[in-house]
């Protein structure tokens, strides 16, 4: 990942997903626990078939020092990894399991801010699950400068206003808007968006010209499920240059999901009860005692730092 390591763990319950946060410098750790810390917890009380379950933090040992993200992991791999194994898989259901866990996000005030086909995983059937919001911006933002970090997100999924401010601007739901139409670009092409583009200074200055990604001509495209409905979907409801003319997430839920939609079972009760018997079996293995004054403490030191400089509602 770009922020982190990724392993595969192996615990009793089954196979689980850790990522190990790169930090760059030692004296960055305690800020960078502090700015996950709220997240993190965020993330854990996070309950959507759309959304991948969060199990926890947990560090290998006490010498490490390291931050350790444990999610249940999905053999099936991220959504662009999955698309180029099955390219003939049907792509609109699946671009609506992820709006459907983007509406979830911005309705529990949470933003993405890093939406692109890599940070979507799908399940062993076939269900699309966000994941990792807001833990990239967080970790690039605390590790480098504001000049850094603002040219650091992934430019070709990334809402203009990100790249022509002056000063840093944080992700807002409405640049999550458009990032997830540059989601349905790549999901429903195969291609990138601004594709066509050779260097990361072409794609800034078609941003800061205004420019939304250009419809691939049909000798382009990896994949053609892109109909002319979704192009002037996208076009209209995620692409408007002024972030408060772009649809609303319930808007464009409802605009892409019809009759056709696909019913599953949901396992979020199943990871549930995974994540509940995962940290009872590590408690019982633990010698350490939990001081719940000092974590009281922690967490009334974390609230007002995250409250001032968290990703905006």
């Amino acid at each position: 990942g770009g922020f982190a390591d990724i392993y595969q763990g192996k615990h009793k319950l089954g196979r689980v997903c850790v990522k190990v946060i790169r930090v760059i410098e030692r004296e960055c750790q305690a800020q960078l626990l502090m700015a996950f810390a709220r997240e993190v917890i965020l993330w854990a009380h996070m309950s959507h078939e759309n959304v991948l379950p969060f199990y926890g933090v947990y560090a290998f040992t006490a010498s490490t020092q390291k931050i350790c993200l444990v999610s249940p992991l999905m053999d099936n791999g991220s959504l662009r990894e999955y698309l180029k194994k099955n390219p003939a898989t049907p792509r609109l259901p699946l671009v609506q399991d992820v709006v459907n866990g983007l509406l979830y996000l911005h309705q529990s005030k949470i933003v993405h801010g890093d939406l692109k086909a890599v940070n979507v995983v799908v399940s062993d059937d076939g269900r699309a699950l966000i994941t990792d919001f807001g833990l990239s911006y967080i970790a690039m933002t605390t590790l480098m400068d504001s000049t850094k970090a603002n040219t650091a997100h992934t430019l070709n999924w990334t809402a203009p206003e990100l790249i022509c401010d002056e000063t840093p601007t944080r992700p807002t739901k409405a640049s999550d808007i458009w990032s997830f139409g540059c989601l349905c670009y790549e999901v429903f092409t195969g291609l990138f968006p601004y594709y066509q583009y050779k260097s990361s200074g072409q794609v800034v200055l078609a941003l800061t010209r205004g420019q939304p990604p250009k419809r691939p001509p049909l000798e382009d495209l990896a994949c053609d499920q892109l109909d002319d409905r979704i192009w002037e979907l996208l076009v209209e409801a995620c692409w408007r240059i002024e972030p408060q003319d772009r649809y609303e997430c319930e808007a464009l839920r409802d605009a892409l999901i019809g009759n056709g939609v696909r019913q599953r079972r949901s396992k979020v009760g199943q990871w549930e009860g995974q994540k509940s018997a995962f940290w009872a079996d590590m408690r019982s293995r633990s010698e350490s005692r939990i001081d719940n004054g000092r974590v009281k403490s922690i967490l009334n030191q974390v609230s007002p730092w995250c409250k001032s400089d968290r990703v905006p509602r």
